[in-house]
């Protein structure tokens, strides 16, 4: 993304950087969200403790190491965001999409309970069908990108999801168009696609209580500032991933934000193709 922080700028990514560089070379600055001269010297002890050129500017190579410290700055948002949580919209195509809708697409198969340390809600595929169907695919804009791995996350050069073959094209249109709207910068962490497991919470190992990650459709961004039966974070705050489900809709993603009981603001699932 082509945009620069600098001296009289205002906002949420001035703050983060404050707080940022307060925690990382206590700079004392206060994280008003004003970049004002002290916000400016600290900007370039950091640039000149990297080797960058101490311009005490945020710029493209400024921003880098500090995306590689940890500090994702979202930068200007999106032409039609809105503040709020009643934004997006609901929209109206694509819909919900249910286990049995996913398996007219994407096939039916057998399975059984199979529950796991921290996976309860596992199972595992009987009949070939995940060797038939799933594979793994590169998601370029994912490169350098958090994975999830257990109860932490993982830094992997090369970015690569597993799902389903008929759901790849579109994974990859997705994280693409994502891209050319500037939006990349809003995928802090990625938790996966295809997981064998029932929805979260069930018991019962039936067809209608199968997650969509079972078929490899459905995928988990952003989980930890985005938990289940939380309402999704709004705009401007870290891991907020709203501006990016119009885009999702249009590709014939369902977003999780918008179920009814309980959201689920990191999952986009595929409801279409």
């Amino acid at each position: 993304m082509s945009f620069i922080i600098a001296n009289r700028d205002a906002g949420a990514d001035v703050r983060r950087l404050q707080e940022f560089l307060n925690a990382n070379n206590a700079a004392g600055l206060s994280p008003d969200g004003h970049f004002g001269p002290r916000t400016r010297d600290a900007v370039i002890a950091w640039q000149r403790s990297h080797g960058l050129a101490q311009s005490g500017v945020v710029d493209q190579a400024t921003r880098d190491t500090l995306n590689t410290a940890g500090l994702v700055l979202l930068g200007p948002p999106a032409p039609t965001a809105q503040p709020g949580a009643d934004w997006p919209p609901r929209p109206a195509s694509p819909a919900q999409p249910t286990p049995a809708h996913t398996a007219q697409i994407f096939g039916k198969f057998k399975f059984r309970a199979a529950p796991q340390p921290g996976n309860p809600e596992a199972i595992e595929i009987l009949d070939g069908w995940k060797e038939a169907n799933i594979v793994t695919v590169p998601i370029p804009e994912l490169n350098n990108c958090l994975f999830a791995v257990g109860s932490g996350y993982t830094l992997q050069p090369i970015g690569r999801i597993s799902c389903h073959r008929l759901a790849a094209p579109k994974f990859q249109q997705l994280f693409t168009e994502w891209r050319r709207a500037n939006l990349i910068d809003r995928v802090i962490t990625c938790a996966g696609a295809f997981n064998a497991r029932l929805k979260r919470g069930a018991t019962n190992p039936v067809p209608a209580n199968l997650s969509n990650h079972s078929w490899g459709t459905a995928i988990d961004i952003n989980d930890e500032q985005n938990p289940r039966s939380h309402v999704p974070v709004t705009l401007g705050a870290r891991g907020c991933v709203r501006e990016l489900v119009e885009i999702a809709n249009g590709l014939g993603f369902y977003w999780g934000g918008h179920f009814g009981n309980p959201p689920d603001g990191m999952h986009f699932e595929l409801s279409e193709i």
